[in-house]
């Protein structure tokens, strides 16, 4: 079985050659765009026909690993970590989530999403998501231990009203058939 290599980008070559293709298309100077990583994003994000290939061409590496490049590092780098409110957030919703027994799917998250004090790229956003949620797991024997106790002394109660209710019946059922006997 052979090993793939992990492929180690030129940062600032690819920003540089990205700014250079914008540069043609807005008439602002790529240095502009080479010192505000955010302009740069903006313009690609909007651009209806962002040529990839003539970029990757230019670069001499595959469209679509510059493109995955840019769109899931590059971005991300930008974009910054989630902030420590925001991590808070996310660890009570999962908290509370998982003890009402809510599921945790793309509902929930986008729920979640609306609760933050900013919108973050979709992989830090799961990323941080999927890390809070193991974490939050790991830690769920402790409060199962403590929820399972409680479960347990409810049953418990409703197993000795329901031993009460069961003797009640029996004991009509007994003078049921007692009244049948004497007819």
């Amino acid at each position: 079985m052979t090993k793939q290599m992990r492929t180690v980008f030129d940062k600032e070559l690819i920003i540089s050659t990205i700014a250079q293709y914008v540069s043609k298309l807005t008439n602002i100077p790529a240095e502009t765009y080479t010192s505000d990583h955010n302009l740069l994003d903006d313009y690609v994000k909007t651009a209806k026909n962002f040529d990839w290939y003539a970029v990757a061409s230019t670069l001499n590496i595959d469209r679509w690993r510059l493109y995955h490049w840019y769109f899931e590092t590059f971005q991300r780098m930008i974009t910054g970590h989630i902030s420590v409110d925001d991590c808070a957030i996310i660890q009570q919703q999962i908290s509370a989530a998982l003890q009402s027994k809510q599921n945790l799917d793309k509902q929930f998250q986008n729920h979640l999403k609306s609760l933050l004090s900013t919108e973050y790229h979709r992989s830090t956003f799961s990323i941080a998501f999927n890390n809070i949620k193991r974490q939050t797991i790991q830690n769920l024997p402790v409060l199962k231990k403590k929820e399972i106790q409680i479960i347990e002394i409810q049953q418990k109660k409703v197993n000795e009203d329901n031993d009460e209710f069961q003797n009640a019946i029996r004991s009509v059922q007994i003078q049921l058939e007692l009244q049948k006997l004497m007819q």
